[in-house]
């Protein structure tokens, strides 16, 4: 029996990553995760991604939060189908913080088949 395989895309988990396909629940947690090492998001979220296949009709903005409290945000413009990112300055996670994406409290009711990924860097 020999090791399992490590698939590239695997190797190096450097964000984390959601994927809705109907529009969210307001409120919805659609990402709960614990860090396990070290890790730091770069100011604005730098190098992060958003997509949406079905855009919606007023802005949806959603909180990235660490341990509760919102640091930055994701927010898909009105008509939009990529996300713009928000974060003030570097956000540092130790060992046990957990990171957080909550969906708007008053979603657009159309806004659907979108993904967020969040990139960081190891520390």
């Amino acid at each position: 029996m020999g090791w399992p395989q490590i698939h590239p895309w695997n190797a190096d988990a450097r964000t984390f990553d959601i994927h809705k396909g109907a529009p969210p629940a307001g409120g919805e947690v659609l990402l709960r995760r614990v860090c396990a090492l070290p890790l730091t998001f770069q100011k604005g979220f730098a190098g992060s991604r958003g997509s949406a296949s079905v855009t919606s009709d007023a802005d949806s903005t959603f909180s990235i939060r660490k341990n509760g409290v919102e640091i930055g945000t994701a927010t898909f413009a009105a008509g939009a189908t990529v996300a713009t990112f928000a974060l003030a300055a570097d956000a540092r996670l130790e060992p046990g913080d957990v990171i957080t994406i909550v969906a708007p409290n008053a979603p657009d009711a159309h806004l659907s088949d979108f993904c967020l990924s969040l990139l960081h860097n190891l520390a």
